[in-house]
């Protein structure tokens, strides 16, 4: 199983799964193979990142780039937030995929804090660990912001 976060996010996320194993072995259950891998967005590309190249990942020698960025070039918001509020409400498919990344930065701010005895679950931040442009969204359309809330 793989799980896909933000870049930087990945070793975080493996150690994560990794102390939820461990709790799953204790009960006497045993957990799938998993890996963490984050998405980077750099200058040149968007890459893959794996947290340890292991299991199905043991060839990665280097982070994987998917998409070509020219020089100055960033992506597109749709590369970003899969539903563009403005253009189609209604697109099943961006819906899902929506739903989608807003249920996994639910999960990914959770997992940060589960070491925690009492903690909280902010929006904005689980907004931000799901959308990495989440904090410029208000400057591009007020809009896009009040309907992914």
């Amino acid at each position: 199983m793989f799980y896909i976060v933000t870049g930087g996010s990945e070793e975080l996320m493996d150690n994560t799964l990794e102390e939820l194993s461990e709790h799953l072995r204790t009960a006497r259950i045993s957990p799938s193979s998993f890996n963490a891998v984050g998405v980077d967005v750099r200058e040149d590309g968007i890459y893959l990142v794996p947290a340890r190249a292991d299991g199905v990942l043991e060839h990665l020698k280097e982070d994987v780039k998917v998409l070509e960025l020219e020089e100055g070039e960033s992506p597109r918001l749709l590369y970003l937030i899969p539903l563009d509020v403005n253009i189609n409400r209604r697109d099943e498919y961006g819906n899902k995929a929506l739903q989608e990344r807003i249920r996994m930065g639910f999960l990914e701010t959770l997992g940060r804090q589960l070491d925690k005895p009492d903690f909280e679950v902010d929006l904005e931040e689980m907004m931000s660990s799901a959308f990495e442009i989440w904090d410029i969204l208000d400057i591009l359309d007020r809009n896009n912001r009040r309907y992914y809330r």
